[in-house]
């Protein structure tokens, strides 16, 4: 905040949860005195159970339910800020919801295709010359759209690093995104070869460990959605030729979700054909086979 930005344009944190990242951001616009400038929040600020616990250690411990709103959370950790913030309490599926200028977009809220598609046609046309972009989930295995995407705008988005000990890289914008190039993306529909290339272009970015190994579970992950599972289990026997231990994490997970649809291609297949639901995006499915299979 204090090297790069410059207060030219706003501050977008999509999927900012409790504030976490919202506060240091807050706290730094207020002592730069930037006080024309606006931190923009948007979370659907409902409480769910992968948030595991997370409140634990906080006065809101066992106070909130499954399901709940949890905006009044934010606001009370946010509170010293709030001429500064701008919160939104919305479903990011929803259309398109920013029209001002991005000088900084922080995501954390591209958990599904087509929440990210939504995202891109929102906000990435916003985004200004020289506005740098904090993508927090590059390097976890369940979003591989971050890849094709930022693949697909590589000519507008200059690598810069990967935060150490973090899921976040950072991208610095060199060529603003017009909303005539905008067009979503459906991993169902695009080539094997774009796939690789994409997930080649972002393994590149970040070679230091967890990082890069959760890259690679990512393109398992995402041959899996797009049921080439022959080509993720191909990947996966040449990862394992190579290694002889995997740490807990991304990777292991991963292969342990391969290890447990063996058997239940088609059904996966032919639930889709006929729903257009993807049970390997469906985090109760995924969850009920792999633990179940650990038993």
């Amino acid at each position: 905040m204090r090297r790069h930005y410059r207060g030219k344009a706003d501050i977008v944190e999509l999927g900012c949860a409790f504030g976490s990242l919202s506060v240091p951001i807050l706290k730094a616009l207020n002592e730069m005195k930037r006080n024309t400038s606006k931190l923009h929040t948007y979370d659907l600020f409902q409480y769910h159970e992968s948030f595991g616990n997370v409140l634990s250690n906080s006065k809101f411990n066992g106070k909130i339910n499954y399901g709940d709103c949890f905006k009044f959370i934010f606001q009370y950790y946010t509170k010293e800020f709030n001429d500064l913030l701008i919160v939104n309490k919305i479903d990011l599926s929803e259309g398109k919801i920013f029209d001002g200028s991005i000088e900084l977009l922080i995501i954390d809220a591209m958990k599904s295709e087509s929440i990210a598609n939504k995202i891109v046609k929102s906000f990435y046309p916003r985004v200004k010359k020289g506005a740098l972009i904090f993508h927090q989930d590059f390097c976890h295995y369940h979003e591989p759209w971050i890849h094709i995407i930022q693949y697909k705008y590589k000519d507008h988005f200059t690598p810069i690093c990967h935060i150490e000990d973090t899921s976040t890289y950072l991208f610095r914008c060199k060529k603003e995104v017009g909303e005539q190039e905008i067009k979503e993306s459906n991993i169902m529909d695009l080539s094997n070869e774009f796939i690789v290339k994409a997930f080649e272009h972002s393994l590149s970015l970040v070679e230091e460990q967890p990082g890069n190994q959760n890259i690679l579970a990512c393109k398992i992950f995402c041959f899996m959605l797009k049921h080439e599972f022959r080509i993720a289990a191909k990947i996966i026997r040449k990862i394992l030729e190579y290694s002889e231990h995997i740490e807990d994490g991304n990777l292991s997970f991963v292969i342990k979700i391969a290890n447990s649809i063996q058997g239940r291609e088609k059904e996966i297949i032919e639930h889709y054909r006929k729903n257009k639901i993807n049970l390997i995006d469906d985090l109760e499915f995924i969850t009920s086979i792999t633990y179940s299979n650990t038993k």
